[in-house]
Formats: C-alpha cells, structure tokens, sequence
C-alpha cells in the first residue's frame, strides 16, 4: 500500500479560505455589533458614540491580527532566504571542488599522455649504441620537449583549486604548434602502428594558448588511434577559417553515432576499457578558452569520424619563427 506524496501549501486555495474566513468574521462582527448597539443605545447620539467605539475597535483588532500574520509571514520568509543562501553557499563550494577535482583529473590524464611519449625517448637513449648521433639528439630533444610538457602541466595541476582561466594568449603560428604537436604525438606507443598524415597551409596566426592546442591535438589524435585499434589510417588537417583556424582529425574507424556526438565530450564518458574520459574534455577547454567550438561529424575523406576544432580568435600576421 503506498501513501500519497505530502503537498505543499497552495497560494491561491490558502488566499482564498483566508479571505473567506475574514469576510465571514468582519459580516458577523458588523451585524451583531449593530444589533447590540441599536439595543443598548437609549438615543441617537450615544448610538453614534457607540457605532463610533465599535469602529476603532474593529480597526485595532484587524490591525493587530494583521501585523500578527504579516510579522509570522515575514520571520518564515527570512528564515527560508538564509536556508536558501546556506544551500547556495554548499552548492557553490561543491561546484568549485567538483570543478577544481575535474581539471585536476583532466590535467593528470595529459601529464599520463607526456609520461608515455617521454618513455619512448627513454627507452631509445637506453641503447645509445643502436642510435646515430642525430638520432641521439633528436631524442634527447624530445625528451626534453616532453619534460617541459610534464613541467607545464604540473603548474596547471598544483593551481586546479584556483583560478582555471587561460590568461597568457600570445600570437602563435597555430600551423608551427600543429606540426610540432604531431611530432610529440608519433612518438606515443598507441600511434606508433598507424598511418598518419598531416595537411597544414602555414603560416596562420592564431591569438592563443599554444599549450591548449598541442594538449587538445595529442587527445584528438589518441582518440582516433582507439577509433582504428592502432593500426588504420588517421589524416590532420589545418587551415585558415577568418577570424581563426580549423583543425580537423579524421580517422578511418567506425564513426561515431549520430545519438552520441553530443555526449562525447562529457566529462567521464568514455567506451575505451580503462579509459577515463577526460581526454576530450581537454579539447571542448581548448576551443572554449579560443573563443570557438568543437564537433564530432562522419568523415568524408576516411569514412570514421571527424573530429573539427574551430580556433576563433586570430588577428595580425603570423609571427615570424
């Protein structure tokens, strides 16, 4: 047996029964007072006198049962607002915790991504003997542009619980930081087996965060490596779109359903085994911070998916290297 679910107080019934409730007490006030005024009044100056008395009578006990109701109303009204402030207060704290834990666990899942990358180079500097000398160089470089990836994005973690606004936009050379990004990425063990191409006009100069822009790339480029289980094929594309640039990824995967391209870039929404679902949450940052947006369409160059970032804030030329 199930009860019906409590109600709260209706405006207009409550209204109504209270002003049926005052006209019926001010009709029977008004009627019997008359009758014992008419009765006690031996003329018509006392009855004056009396209809007088009854009158202020009335009005200092209506006055009073108004300040009454009006007080009680009150003190519950200001009761509910400092409970309606404190649960505001909660919620704004929990929202910037849940927040701050967010980026802290999106900026962790990138530093796992530089880690990777970095110990390809590592392993490689391990055999020294196997490498030529400008093998040996190009992966110390590497590994030296992966360390201060890793660097980088440990500030951003310590400063999670702070303040998440991009503040150090500069002029970059968007098609330089997609070429140098593609280089990182390659070295990455789930890119290793796929055939990567990149397609880039350059130069085009962006007003940005070259930091979001690689991190964004790395992410889209190992969320189509899952697409092709590591070893299709996956195409970068970049070029001007005035006021900014389109970066695109295709890949030659299975696509992704119509149902679910508004979904994908949720955080934690994920269909890779272990994965967590942050990468793409570092890509929808990315084209907000630039003023832009990002989308998930079919292919029509590999047939999988394709993956468009617009970068909407650009002016000036492109800086020179």
């Amino acid at each position: 047996m199930h009860s019906d679910p409590p109600q709260g107080v209706r405006p207009l019934r409550m209204a109504a029964l209270l002003a049926i409730v005052y006209l019926a007490f001010c009709s029977a006030y008004i009627w019997l007072s008359g009758v014992v005024a008419a009765r006690e009044s031996a003329s018509v100056v006392e009855l004056q006198h009396t209809e007088l008395l009854k009158g202020l009578l009335f009005v200092a006990t209506t006055s009073m049962l108004l300040f009454g109701l009006i007080f009680a109303l009150l003190r519950r009204l200001a009761a509910q607002q400092r409970e309606l402030e404190q649960h505001r207060d909660a919620l704004t704290t929990a929202e910037v915790r849940a927040t701050a834990g967010l980026m802290a666990a999106s900026v962790a899942h990138d530093i796992n991504n530089a880690l990777t990358i970095a110990g390809a180079d590592v392993e490689d500097l391990a055999k020294p003997m196997e490498l030529s000398e400008l093998e040996l160089r190009d992966a110390t470089q590497r590994l030296a542009g992966a360390l201060g990836e890793i660097s980088t994005l440990a500030r951003r973690l310590a400063a999670a619980g702070r303040d998440h606004t991009v503040r150090s936009m500069e002029l970059l050379d968007v098609a330089a930081v997609v070429y140098d990004a593609v280089s990182f990425a390659r070295r990455h063990r789930d890119l290793r087996g796929i055939d990567l191409r990149l397609e880039a006009e350059t130069p085009i100069a962006v007003l940005g965060v070259p930091e979001l822009v690689r991190r964004a790339l790395v992410n889209l480029l190992l969320n189509a490596s899952y697409a092709v289980a590591g070893r299709g094929r996956v195409l970068v594309r970049l070029r001007p779109h005035p006021p900014g640039a389109v970066l695109e990824v295709h890949d030659d995967g299975p696509g992704v359903p119509p149902e679910r391209r508004h979904s994908v870039f949720a955080p934690f929404t994920t269909t890779r085994p272990g994965g967590l679902g942050l990468g793409l949450l570092t890509v929808r940052a990315c084209a907000e911070a630039h003023g832009g947006a990002v989308e998930v369409l079919p292919s029509e160059v590999l047939g999988g998916a394709c993956f468009r970032l617009r970068l909407a804030t650009s002016r000036g030329p492109a800086p020179r290297p």
